[in-house]
């Protein structure tokens, strides 16, 4: 027989916990980053694979319509009772709830004790991991308003994930008996649970039976909309609102940009409950303009355009060093590097008046305008610049991907030594799989292998950074993986599926309206061998 654990499957976070035999009280798990906390998300990549937690929750920027999170509002629910939350939500309902709820993600389809019982799987086998033991029973926490369906929808999740459910504890009994309040007081207890779905509060009797001392539920209430997620989307709502007025910029068309938005938000409130002040919604900007870019329309001209509509509203250096980055990814889409290369300079000055962190987020952009160029050195010395800053900071995850683009600068510099170091820091910074560091380093990778005569590596890596970069939404890096793959192949004497590879990052490009990118495509293919 396995271990015995008790698990909290909450709205936004989960967590898995056992009784420590030293002290007799509960004691949580760890996972895998170093936390107790797993993120209650979950991602079904394109190939079918299903992404928990941490890994799950990034991918709510670059595959929202496959990610999930908040799905204890649905469990046990129907179509009608969730109407409210779906208009908040990425993800859609299947055409075949007619009677059982079903959720689309990508071309799967799941009912959300499936979804929970994924969770349920990636806690148990954190604790599996813990133990060195198996693990089969659990007691696991509903809110104390959870009606018989609800209940019974929990109990279906934990059968799924291969868990005896051996009891259903009401949440704010447990949040009683964890704080040991029945060794200190009889009596009535009131409990105020604010949690990712609702804020409520339950009177408590600890009341003495056969069994031992137990506690009553006497009443509960609350309000079942008034949780974290529901804060979330009132900021969500309110940032969109304004957005709209003030910058004349409708996000519905761009599910990826609004998730961001919202994880902005998110980080910015978590700062504002220690400090008075916050950068977060700064990074949204940054990433907003950029994204604009992005999954705007390929003439450049348009973007031009509008960017121009932006200025004329404009007030602030920082601001105006935001117009100034779209200014300059706009000339480097025409070719013009130097116009290009002023416009982040320009943007650098701006930031640096107000000692804005994006004055080290523009380096960066100048480095990769500066790749496009052909000014490797520059490149070289500008992302330094940025990973000594962040480094300094304690910025792990953003510098996992200065590393990233070093790696690729220093191979083609021709030290590969000094790439295969990038390589290796890039992936240690990196907490989980991260999709757009992957497609960067993966691309190097292949070319290592090349060089040292490994073929058959070098096909795979390849194959790899692409794979990877179809899971981002920046196209111009698709097409850069798939241009790189197809000189892997061409390399290696397979010329037709190379060409093919190469068609496909050409019409990306054009697409895009990447004219120097093109070019350089155009090159490749006409240099092919008949």
């Amino acid at each position: 027989m396995g271990k015995t654990v008790g698990i909290d499957l909450g709205t936004t976070y989960s967590l898995i916990a056992y009784q420590d035999p030293a002290t007799g009280r509960p004691k949580c798990v760890e996972g895998p980053y170093g936390t107790p906390l797993c993120p209650s998300i979950v991602s079904v990549d394109p190939d079918g694979a299903i992404l928990v937690g941490e890994p799950a929750r990034r991918r709510l920027l670059t595959q929202s319509s496959r990610t999930i999170y908040s799905v204890k509002r649905l469990m046990g629910r129907g179509i009608a009772d969730v109407q409210d939350e779906l208009k908040l939500f990425p993800f859609e309902l299947a055409p075949e709830s007619a009677n059982v709820l079903r959720v689309r993600l990508g071309d799967r389809v799941f009912t959300p004790p499936e979804i929970s019982a994924f969770i349920l799987r990636e806690l148990r086998q954190w604790a599996e991991q813990f133990f060195g033991d198996s693990v089969d029973r659990a007691v696991i926490t509903v809110p104390a308003y959870f009606n018989d369906a609800q209940r019974q929808a929990t109990k279906d999740a934990g059968r799924l994930a291969g868990l005896e459910v051996l009891r259903l504890v009401n949440e704010p009994t447990a949040a009683a008996l964890a704080y040991g309040l029945h060794e200190k007081r009889s009596g009535k207890v009131a409990v105020y649970d604010l949690g990712g779905g609702t804020f409520d509060i339950s009177i408590l009797k600890l009341v003495s039976t056969g069994e031992g001392d137990i506690y009553q539920v006497l009443s509960t209430n609350g309000d079942t909309h008034l949780g974290g997620d529901d804060l979330d989307n009132l900021l969500l709502a309110l940032a969109r609102e304004e957005i709209a007025r003030d910058h004349n910029v409708n996000l519905d068309a761009h599910p990826e940009a609004v998730q961001e938005l919202r994880k902005s938000l998110i980080r910015a409130k978590h700062d504002l409950s220690s400090e008075d002040r916050t950068e977060g919604l700064r990074s949204f900007a940054l990433g907003g303009y950029l994204a604009a870019l992005n999954l705007g329309p390929a003439n450049i001209h348009t973007i031009a355009a509008e960017l121009d509509s932006i200025e004329r509203g404009v007030t602030g250096p920082w601001l105006e060093g935001l117009v100034k980055l779209g200014r300059a990814w706009v000339a480097r889409l025409k070719g013009d590097f130097d116009e290009a290369v002023g416009h982040v300079w320009s943007a650098i000055e701006c930031f640096e008046t107000v000692q804005s962190h994006f004055a080290d987020a523009a380096h960066q952009i100048l480095a990769q305008i500066q790749i496009s160029a052909g000014d490797l050195q520059g490149a070289e010395m500008s992302l330094q610049r940025v990973d000594a800053t962040l480094a300094a900071q304690g910025e792990h995850a953003y510098r996992s991907t200065v590393q990233a683009i070093l790696a690729d600068v220093s191979e083609t510099l021709g030290s590969p030594e000094a790439a295969r170091a990038a390589i290796q820091l890039s992936d240690t910074l990196s907490a989980d799989e991260d999709v757009i560091n992957y497609a960067i380093t993966h691309r190097v990778r292949a070319r290592l292998a090349l060089a040292d005569g490994d073929g058959e590596a070098a096909e795979r890596w390849a194959h790899s950074a692409v794979r990877f970069a179809c899971l981002t939404d920046f196209v111009l890096y698709q097409a850069q993986a798939k241009l790189e793959l197809a000189q892997v192949l061409v390399t290696l004497g397979h010329r037709a599926r190379g060409a093919a590879e190469a068609r496909a990052a050409l019409a990306l490009q054009e697409m895009k309206g990447d004219r120097p990118g093109s070019e350089k495509t155009r090159v490749f293919l006409e240099g092919l061998p008949i």
